[in-house]
């Protein structure tokens, strides 16, 4: 079996749900050979065989309608999010072609997700049956053979690597961590992206900005015992309450896997999961505090039982063999086919750049970009000038 993968993603999706799981079915010899390029199939030997075709997030005007004429409707699609949604706090949401999304869900002969109850909403906002085509993928990895001894926790441990899922309870979350944290003189590392607007309101934050994937990890892993926050909202206008319900459990796996023990929301994707770990709380000033303390003062003491159970769980050994193969496998073609086949020119009536161009995705976003962003945009998609 040899993969090819295309994503829309650079860094932390196509490192969690392609690259990890493709590197560990390779290294353990359960399939041939993989390569995982952009939506404009930048970087690929020419005569690279496939007989497997999955696409990640993949949202480009054309290609979908392109790829699915070259191999016929079989390919893999990954979903981990409710794309075709619009939830009012994240302003990049407008920016992803719902169109080619549901295109996507409807041409492809298999769909993976990280939960259940993501399917159910896919079905919702598309208007398509699903279920039956669906491989159910939740996020895990590749972690290591050495295990957090338990100890009190030195601080707080908070990563965004989205807009902040809060709404309605935005303040009283914020309010209650920053009390815990300078009541307990504790640190709170932040990474990822917060907004000017939570920045001031946690004395003790340190702001450690965005990291890569992998250099994300190493720091999860290295740190000393931290208390995992991961707030999310649970009351809210319907369309950002459905986002929100569409998310994973990632973050226990994170928190949880590494050995820290964690505080968690009341939130439909950490009560709806296999994993058992930390505290979950209603998102009310006084039950965050208390959650806090509970998790300082003893909690604690819980965390290496609970990182074994998601390590036994969630390790890609198990994900990738149990999860991620069989949805490869049901889509792998008899027959093989190369990348000088699926090829489209950069320029021409049918090339990459004309295909963006006729979409209605950029004939509506193409007039409110400044020329020099349209220019960019042009040379980034064809892979140079003309």
């Amino acid at each position: 079996m040899n993969i090819l993968a295309v994503t829309s993603n650079t860094s932390f999706l196509r490192a969690l749900r392609l690259e990890m799981p493709l590197h560990n079915l390779k290294r353990r010899g359960r399939i041939g050979d993989y390569r995982i390029t952009n939506e404009f199939l930048h970087g690929l030997e020419p005569d690279y065989r496939f007989n497997v075709l999955w696409l990640q997030r993949v949202s480009h005007p054309g290609l979908i309608e392109h790829l699915t004429q070259k191999v016929r409707l079989n390919f893999l699609y990954d979903i981990d999010d409710l794309l075709i949604g619009h939830p009012t706090y994240n302003r990049c949401s407008i920016l992803i072609d719902t169109e080619a999304i549901r295109e996507g869900l409807k041409a492809c002969r298999a769909l993976a997700v990280p939960s259940r109850r993501l399917i159910a909403l896919l079905e919702k906002y598309s208007g398509l049956a699903l279920q039956s085509k669906t491989f159910l993928c939740p996020n895990g990895f590749e972690f290591s053979d050495t295990r957090r001894r338990p100890q009190v926790p030195q601080g707080l441990l908070w990563t965004s690597s989205d807009y902040l899922a809060l709404t309605r309870s935005k303040e009283t979350v914020i309010k209650a961590i920053d009390q815990f944290s300078q009541k307990m003189d504790l640190p709170v590392l932040a990474f990822g992206y917060f907004n000017k607007e939570v920045k001031p309101q946690i004395k003790n934050l340190v702001d450690l900005g965005p990291l890569n994937f992998w250099h994300h990890k190493t720091i999860l892993s290295s740190l000393p015992s931290m208390i995992g926050v991961a707030p999310l909202e649970t009351t809210g206008n319907p369309e950002d309450m459905d986002f929100i319900h569409s998310k994973s459990d990632l973050k226990m796996v994170e928190f949880g896997g590494m050995g820290h023990p964690g505080v968690y929301s009341e939130a439909l994707p950490y009560q709806e999961t296999d994993l058992q770990t930390g505290l979950l709380v209603p998102n009310t000033e006084g039950s965050w505090l208390e959650a806090l303390t509970v998790v300082y003062e003893k909690k604690w003491r819980d965390a290496s039982t609970e990182q074994e159970r998601i390590i036994e769980l969630r390790h890609m050994n198990r994900i990738a063999e149990e999860n991620w193969l069989p949805a490869l496998k049901g889509v792998q073609q008899e027959g093989s086919i190369s990348v000088r086949d699926i090829r489209i020119p950069r320029f021409s009536k049918t090339g990459i750049w004309a295909l963006y161009q006729r979409s209605e995705f950029w004939q509506g976003v193409k007039d409110k970009l400044p020329r020099p962003v349209r220019q960019l945009s042009k040379k980034w998609i064809t892979g140079g000038k003309r």
